[in-house]
């Protein structure tokens, strides 16, 4: 057999694979893709937003300690800024966890439509 004979019956394989596991609904398909991308750019987002607020805040942090007159100031800014941050990446993981959860269970349940052709095209 030849080596495009080969290719050709490769890739019929993984598109009948392809086909019977989303049911025969490309439409399925393209959702899950569409969901996919929604999910990638709302964690971008979120993800730029936090480390805008977090470099906004350590400057801010910063020109205290430039203002501290002694040690115990020097501390006290340091553990403010320790709690504060610790408080937000928590926050941030919280909220990442909760965007890839929507995107998962999205992505799940249009596999599952497509896999008992729930909504065929």
């Amino acid at each position: 057999m030849t080596k495009q004979a080969m290719q050709g019956d490769e890739s019929d394989l993984t598109t009948a694979s392809f086909v019977k596991t989303f049911g025969g609904s490309m439409a399925n398909t393209i959702a899950m893709g569409e969901a996919y991308a929604k999910a990638c750019l709302e964690f971008q987002d979120e993800w730029l937003r936090f480390v805008g607020a977090r470099l906004k805040d350590d400057v801010e942090t910063q020109k205290c300690l430039a203002e501290c007159d002694s040690v115990s100031d020097v501390v006290k800014v340091q553990q403010d800024w320790l709690a504060a941050a610790s408080r937000d990446y928590l926050e941030e993981a919280g909220k990442l966890m909760q965007i890839a959860t929507r995107a998962g269970q999205d992505g799940l349940s249009r596999w599952q439509e497509g896999a008992t052709g729930g909504s065929q095209a």
